[in-house]
């Protein structure tokens, strides 16, 4: 599931999946292994595609921590290349990042923003090493996204 929602951003798997339990499923599954550099990143492609195919899940996964689990996926350990895990990690902090897509008060909420605002300092950081140790143009195009976005973010 992961490799398929992570890897090829499977539409036929998206359409089978249930409510928002996938993202917390996802999400668990991250923390719970944080030393498997095959996990993180699927789990960072999976968390990625979901959130740009549904507002309702990206706002669950920012709830649940999702922004700073996936920082802490892309920092990780150095003494290895995580230059996959990084690009496909970059690429689900952006589109959590994102604001907001809907215009229904009653759906949008304040939360997601303050979840986003409490782990700036530490999503700057790994982004900032990311760009330094990966000059690669995927990693730099979303850490300038996710600069952009943390700026905007800012009221």
């Amino acid at each position: 599931l992961l490799w398929s929602l992570g890897y090829n951003g499977d539409s036929a798997v998206l359409e089978r999946m249930e409510g928002v339990f996938c993202a917390d499923a996802i999400l668990a599954g991250m923390k719970g292994h944080p030393g498997d550099s095959g996990v993180q990143k699927f789990g960072c492609g999976a968390l990625h595609t979901l959130s740009c195919h549904s507002e309702s899940m990206r706002r669950t996964m920012i709830e649940n921590r999702g922004v700073e689990i996936v920082t802490r996926a892309i920092g990780g350990r150095e003494d290895e290349d995580r230059g996959p895990l990084v690009e496909m990690g970059l690429c689900a902090l952006t589109s959590l990042l994102l604001p907001e897509r809907s215009d229904d008060t009653s759906i949008a909420t304040n939360k997601t923003h303050v979840t986003v605002a409490a782990v700036d300092i530490e999503v700057i950081l790994v982004v900032m090493n990311a760009m330094i140790r990966y000059p690669i143009k995927t990693v730099q195009k979303h850490g300038c996204k996710i600069y952009r976005l943390l700026s905007r973010n800012r009221e």
